[in-house]
């Protein structure tokens, strides 16, 4: 009886694949899968549109899709992107949320956190006044390599009320050859 019951999966499943209505459903499925959060274009795409959304002032829609997708799903090499966007959106308590895990890792054999991603861990950490441990992670960071850090320091001494420091870092920055005009202007 028992071999009459495989022989009978096995014979549906040789007709299964003959049959030309088989393969457009394959086909469909295989396409939903590359449309998912697993294919890396998906993050390219959706980071490029919040981009978009985040220059135009449109933040609810961001801060929407973004919850929708939900931080925990975000691939570590996007984390740093999508954490940007959402310090750009004064939405800093998502950004620690994906960030933290990097930042500060349970296990000990993780590779350590990029400066891209200490600078957004604290830029966030900075908006919610947490000044001093924003500016222990940034004085950790490479200014050469990453002026951004240059300009977020100045940021988080801005909201000590200290701006005589920020001054030197101010002009630094402006004067750093990795910048965009943009931010040049942000800067100034």
């Amino acid at each position: 009886m028992k071999s009459g019951v495989s022989f009978g999966i096995a014979a549906a499943a040789k007709s299964c694949f003959r049959n030309q209505d088989f393969w457009p459903i394959v086909y469909k499925r295989w396409s939903d899968v590359t449309s998912s959060k697993s294919n890396p274009n998906y993050w390219n795409e959706l980071y490029n549109e919040l981009n978009i959304h985040v220059v135009s002032g449109q933040h609810a829609i961001v801060k929407l899709k973004i919850d929708k997708i939900g931080y925990k799903s975000i691939p570590r090499n996007y984390a740093s992107f999508i954490s940007e966007i959402a310090w750009r959106i004064s939405y800093p308590i998502l950004a620690l949320k994906i960030l933290h895990p990097i930042v500060y890792p349970e296990k000990p054999f993780v590779e350590p956190a990029t400066d891209k991603e200490k600078i957004n861990y604290a830029s966030a950490l900075t908006n919610l006044g947490a000044v001093d441990e924003a500016l222990g992670i940034l004085n950790t960071v490479n200014c050469e390599l990453e002026p951004e850090a240059l300009l977020r320091k100045s940021f988080a001494l801005f909201k000590k009320w200290d701006y005589k420091p920020a001054v030197p870092l101010l002009k630094d920055y402006i004067r750093h050859n990795q910048i965009t005009p943009y931010k040049r202007v942000i800067g100034k």
